[in-house]
């Protein structure tokens, strides 16, 4: 019978914390393979120098004045933010069952984690960002160029539609006028099940050619087009329609940072008539460093 008051000391809160890390690789986000790593430091807003792209000057005399090209935007700001999860342990369960590898103390926590994470992603994707002001230097919210970077739901059709193939065409076209380099770039998307499932059976009974390119698994549409695809039923419905959303982007133009990693701290509390209480706390950020890298397409159907 386990020791109903017995301390928490050092070895159990280290095997607790090192087990939820090594857990959170067995459950780590498809997003997190599908983004730029950013290297971002503590818990307070900071302003990132994202790189974009520029043109060099040709032909400049000798005697001209050496070149100073401008960067393409001021900075951007992101804000971490934190993550935390708790349990308590009941005096019935013994300390090192808990702390185990196998408790469901520990998947729990790393499940939960490696979700939180997706749920700082995805905003990123279409949601606002925070530009450094050229003349303030302060942050200005600014919002999705949905104008360009949207694929409408009638695209190339005489009536609404879900994720087609001409869809994704469209979607590699927008990429390719602003500039951005789908034959360099790791191309991404996700999307909800039922828009994987109607492109599934579209790619089926298309023409041999497409079929050939795609990549399948049980019925699900991995890879197509040179397109990595995520299969989320978390996605959020498009505002103010009941259209769905698939959510396209180029690697290296979405960003993903751990300001504080994952620590947990394990301890009992007498007010909680003295049962182990696990606690856990991570903070993340992630951003688009410019749209152009980022297309949404709607999808009915």
């Amino acid at each position: 019978m386990p020791e109903t008051f017995g301390g928490v000391d050092a070895t159990h809160k280290l095997l607790y914390q090192n087990n939820v890390q090594f857990a959170t690789q067995k459950y780590e986000s498809y997003y997190m393979r599908a983004c730029t790593p950013l290297s971002i430091k503590g818990e307070t807003e900071q302003v990132l120098e994202l790189i974009g792209p520029s043109e060099v000057i040709f032909d400049q005399p000798d005697d001209a004045p050496s070149p100073h090209i401008p960067p393409k935007h001021n900075g951007i700001y992101v804000q971490p933010r934190k993550l935390n999860w708790g349990r308590l342990v009941s005096n019935s369960t013994d300390i090192l069952s808990a702390t185990n590898y196998n408790s469901s103390y520990v998947h729990e926590c790393a499940k939960a984690f490696e979700r939180g994470k997706d749920d700082v992603f995805l905003p990123a994707l279409t949601g606002d960002r925070k530009i450094r002001s050229s003349s303030t230097k302060t942050p200005v919210n600014v919002a999705f160029d949905l104008a360009n970077q949207q694929v409408p739901v009638n695209f190339d059709a005489a009536g609404n539609t879900p994720l087609t193939v001409e869809k994704l065409l469209r979607v590699l076209e927008l990429f390719a006028q602003n500039d951005v380099d789908v034959m360099r770039e790791e191309v991404w998307a996700t999307m909800r099940p039922a828009d994987n499932r109607l492109l599934y059976k579209e790619i089926e009974f298309t023409s041999k050619d497409y079929r050939d390119t795609a990549v399948f698994d049980k019925k699900t549409v991995r890879q197509f087009l040179g397109i990595n695809f995520i299969v989320d039923p978390r996605i959020p419905l498009a505002p103010s329609t009941s259209y769905r959303r698939a959510l396209f982007w180029c690697k290296s133009y979405m960003h993903f940072g751990t300001a504080k990693p994952l620590q947990t701290v394990m301890d009992r509390v007498i007010e909680k008539q003295n049962q182990v209480q696990i606690y856990a706390e991570g903070w993340y950020a992630a951003t688009r460093s410019e749209d152009v890298g980022v297309v949404e397409v709607l999808c009915t159907g």
